[in-house]
């Protein structure tokens, strides 16, 4: 009798232990296995001990002592927590990540609308100086500057492009605004050419024999071709920008690749263009002007259908307005004892991170230093080489080749050259591990130049003692061609790629603004030198000039840190220079990425070992139940939902 009362008043207390904790929480008190007896003992407040339970081996608990009132009540809230974790999976099945954006499908399209563009504003431009000489009667030294001066407006106006797209519209919407602009210059010329050229047209009598129409018949085309100028200018930095956009940062090589198809695409609207329009011109201004409005008329409606499928990064705050207010307060602010350098001067004023955005953009904008110098000669094949090949044997299998068409050799070259060096030279390169890397491809651009210099400068020479075939002017075609897919395709992905997040735009616009330098400086001495523009020793000056500003570039090029892209985009310094910078950017980031990850997913995965085993530690029973419940799951779903149960 003793005994059973003894038996009853131990599962009394108990029992009312338990009920207690069962306010806070079925776990709060520890339940530890005496390994010496088979017992288990409660801690608590009185320190009760007695009969416990043991596990069967399959994780339950068996109740082998005479306090199993308070097992099933433990076992009840055990089942309870098991129905709550089949409630969150319920409600939260498990699912596989989300897979990254992808907006490459929409590039095409881009690509489409670009060649468009290049066919238009090309088309234009390779008749231009001819157009303005023989049917607008101006002279060949005037017709050649104003079509270096709209040019140079083109490239000017790609500022006002990159600050439209930044603090306003957009990139896409500026690049379509910008196309608009050119087809209302284009349609305008079309419209003169009818009302001019046609005889039967009563107005033409108007514009031939009147003073009144004299004028306009100058005023008028000018306004045509300078709209498309702006146009262009306008769209030219959105359009590298919108395609770069398309890419994620684990896609650098795609983008790599296709920053050649789209330097190809404006070629290809070139070729095209360089070679109808010259022929069209001979017949008709109206068809001429018509074919170059019509491609506009075909690309802008499949670039606005298209539209839901690229990327539209939002426009941000005003980063040129921050740009040049940084660079103020630098030149004009007062230096303190913890400035480090003189940009530093603008922290005062500007967040910090500004401030080193501002300074990522000037170390990169002095690579471009050099470049006006080579645009000065290359836009000459619009011009001055243009005329040298009226002085040629133009008669070629039967057909004479007007002198403008000549241009066309440039982008043919191009066509070829460009997935050659993107496809063929530049892995091969990569594959023996020497890879050419961007400041190493411009400087064999600068090399280009000099060589098409002097090989237009031999031209000349022989020009005075023979009659040459205009096969002659190959050589020096083919390469400045080089120069330009060294050169050009090269500095518009580094202005991409170098520019902080904000600042690609900016960066882009300034690399259009070395295009337009260079065309004024070409006018200039159009101007300036016209008895020697046909004499060889201006081409070996030239050549001279060039061979002193490329060992300039060497200098600047040198002292070049590249900077690389994290997964934000953002932007950061490292060692790699002239010689030793990577153009594999895709193994690059994947190499990196994948390091980083494998460290990361190394730090979690111990973190949870550690917290498991600690738990375990504390809560054995309540582990084992929860093994017999996430059976089968992965380790994750295991760690989010254990968490939420003992929260």
């Amino acid at each position: 009798m003793k005994d059973t009362s003894s038996r009853n008043h131990h599962v009394v207390a108990v029992s009312i232990n338990a009920d207690h904790n069962h306010d806070d929480d079925p776990f709060d008190d520890e339940i530890d296995e005496d390994a010496g007896d088979g017992h288990q003992s409660r801690g608590g407040a009185g320190g009760v001990s007695g009969g416990g339970g043991g596990e069967d081996g399959s994780g339950l608990i068996v109740p082998t002592t005479p306090n199993i009132a308070t097992y099933a009540h433990l076992v009840a809230q055990q089942n309870a927590a098991v129905d709550e974790r089949a409630m969150l999976l319920r409600r939260s099945p498990c699912k596989a990540p989300p897979q990254p954006e992808d907006h490459t499908s929409g590039l095409l399209y881009i690509l489409a609308f670009n060649s468009s563009v290049s066919f238009a504003f090309n088309g234009l431009f390779s008749i231009v100086a001819v157009y303005l000489a023989d049917n607008v009667d101006f002279s060949e030294s005037l017709a050649n500057f104003l079509t270096n001066i709209a040019l140079a407006v083109s490239f000017l106006f790609a500022v006002v492009g990159g600050y439209l797209s930044t603090v306003y519209w957009g990139k896409y919407r500026t690049a379509l605004i910008g196309g608009l602009t050119m087809l209302m210059g284009l349609v305008l010329l079309f419209v003169f050419s009818i009302f001019h050229d046609i005889s039967a047209i009563p107005s033409h009598h108007f514009f031939k024999h009147s003073e009144a129409g004299r004028i306009l018949s100058k005023i008028i085309p000018l306004v045509g071709v300078f709209s498309v100028a702006v146009g262009n200018g306008i769209a030219l930095p959105c359009m590298s920008s919108l395609l770069g956009d398309q890419f994620r940062p684990d896609q650098a090589q795609m983008r790599s690749r296709y920053f050649s198809w789209f330097y190809w695409s404006v070629q290809i609207g070139a070729f095209v263009a360089s070679i109808i329009e010259p022929i069209l011109l001979d017949y008709s201004t109206v068809g001429s002007f018509g074919l170059v409005a019509g491609a506009l008329c075909i690309g802008i409606p499949a670039f606005i259908m298209m539209s839901h499928r690229y990327k539209h990064v939002p426009v941000s705050e005003n980063v040129f307005s921050m740009f040049f207010g940084i660079l103020q307060k630098a030149f004009f602010g007062r230096r303190t004892p913890n400035d480090n350098d003189w940009l530093d001067k603008a922290k005062a004023s500007y967040d910090s991170q500004d401030v080193d955005d501002v300074r990522t953009t000037l170390h990169a904008l002095t690579i471009f230093i050099p470049l006006p110098f080579f645009w000065a000669i290359y836009y000459q094949i619009f011009t001055f080489w243009v005329f040298l090949a009226g002085d040629l044997n133009r008669h070629f299998v039967g057909l004479t080749i007007p002198a403008a068409q000549v241009i066309a050799l440039n982008p043919l070259i191009d066509l070829f050259l460009i997935p050659f060096t993107a496809y063929i030279l530049y892995p091969f390169f990569r594959s023996i591990h020497r890879p050419i890397t961007p400041l190493v491809r411009i400087f064999i651009g600068f090399v280009a130049c000099i060589l098409s210099l002097l090989a237009a400068g031999l031209i000349e020479v022989l020009l005075r003692h023979y009659y040459l075939r205009v096969e002659c002017i190959i050589p020096q075609f083919f390469l400045i061609s080089c120069a330009e897919i060294f050169l050009s395709i090269t500095a518009y992905e580094f202005a991409y790629t170098q520019a902080p997040k904000k600042m690609k735009e900016m960066l882009s616009a300034m690399w259009v603004v070395t295009l337009a330098v260079g065309n004024v400086a070409l006018a200039v001495v159009g101007v300036v030198g016209t008895g020697v523009t046909k004499s060889e020793s201006l081409y070996f000056i030239l050549a001279g000039v060039i061979m002193f500003i490329t060992l300039v570039y060497v200098v600047i090029a040198r002292n070049y840190n590249y900077v690389d892209e994290d997964d934000n985009g953002d932007t950061h310094s490292t060692s790699d220079r002239f010689l030793n910078g990577t153009t594999d950017k895709d193994h690059h980031h994947h190499s990196h990425h994948s390091h980083h990850n494998n460290n990361h997913n190394n730090h979690n995965s111990n973190n949870s070992l550690h917290h498991r085993h600690q738990h375990q530690h504390q809560h054995p029973q309540q582990d084992t139940i929860l093994r017999s419940v996430t059976a089968g799951l992965d380790n994750d779903d295991y760690e989010e939902d254990a968490s939420r149960i003992y929260k």
